[in-house]
């Protein structure tokens, strides 16, 4: 999937929309940049571009957008580590670096793809679907609903809160608290459109809950639950009460040698009812190797420290 990805500062002092302005300065079909704006991929001075917004003389432009895009998403034989399955539900634990969904920029190569391969037969729009995501960067447990009544019942769950997701992370520094509640808004960062934030501007209500489970020198393991689902939740929790998630480039600082890419957190544990028979059900997935490894460097170094 190619992208163009540009930056610059506007020299006309003519005044135009930013759609109008976009088609002029990149001779790409009105339609694939409307799309870019409404999906936040072009930014005004390091803020989001609405719709409306017009461009003016010296306002510097940030764009990604798409230069095509598939017709319909194509079944790709991707394997899956299945946790479970049965006729109503499938639990998926995925790896690093997978999508669940297409999105700009990354139209190929998802579990929607993988699921389109492994049911090849299901009627259009009758297809699994994946009931909640996980950042691309992200790994762990994800829940896919195999029909209508399992996708509404699950999808209620999500909704009242009474499905579970807890998460396993390595943050930044010593966190003293035991455990704690972070309760603040999440909307796009008003200063980099690029990045989500905790903000009272076109923002919904986020909660989660963390537990210490140990700490080192200089970061900490703990244990998350999501109360509500926002975009990078978790990420930009911990990076609010000061405490960014290990390697996140986006959110902190990214380590060097570290040897894997993108932040140390891993969906652990997911709690749910069945959709059929009402049974209490828990999954868990073990921490992917390049976080075990990390964790006991981390415990190694806080021995030696002790000594």
């Amino acid at each position: 999937m190619s992208m163009l990805e540009k930056k610059w500062t506007v020299e006309s002092d003519e005044e135009k929309g930013i759609v109008d302005y976009l088609y002029s300065c990149l001779k790409i079909p009105r339609g694939i940049v409307r799309n870019a704006v409404k999906n936040n991929l072009i930014g005004i001075n390091g803020k989001v571009a609405s719709i409306d917004a017009i461009v003016h003389k010296g306002d510097f432009i940030d764009c990604i957008i798409p230069e095509s895009r598939p017709r319909t998403d194509a079944p790709e034989d991707i394997p899956l580590d299945v946790v479970y399955e049965d006729e109503d539900i499938m639990i998926i634990n995925k790896e690093k670096g997978v999508a669940c969904h297409p999105a700009p920029g990354n139209y190929t190569h998802t579990l929607l793809n993988a699921l389109l391969f492994r049911f090849p037969t299901q009627k259009e729009g009758k297809q699994p679907r994946l009931m909640h995501r996980l950042d691309m960067l992200t790994s762990g447990l994800v829940t896919v609903g195999k029909n209508e009544a399992a996708c509404k019942s699950i999808g209620k769950q999500l909704a009242t809160h009474a499905c579970r997701r807890i998460y396993t992370a390595l943050a930044c520094g010593v966190i003293e608290q035991d455990e704690g509640t972070i309760d603040a808004p999440i909307g796009r960062d008003p200063d980099n459109f690029r990045r989500m934030g905790v903000t009272d501007i076109d923002s919904k209500r986020a909660v989660t809950h963390f537990k210490v489970i140990e700490r080192f020198k200089d970061a900490t393991l703990v244990q998350l639950e999501l109360e509500t689902g926002r975009t990078h939740q978790i990420r930009v929790h911990m990076a609010y009460i000061g405490h960014p998630l290990v390697n996140d480039g986006t959110y902190g600082t990214l380590v060097e040698g570290i040897g894997f890419n993108g932040q140390a957190l891993n969906a652990s544990c997911l709690m749910l009812t069945h959709p059929s028979t009402g049974q209490e059900m828990t999954f868990t997935a073990p921490l992917p190797e390049y976080m075990e490894k990390l964790i006991e460097e981390k415990r190694s170094e806080a021995t030696q420290a002790a000594c």
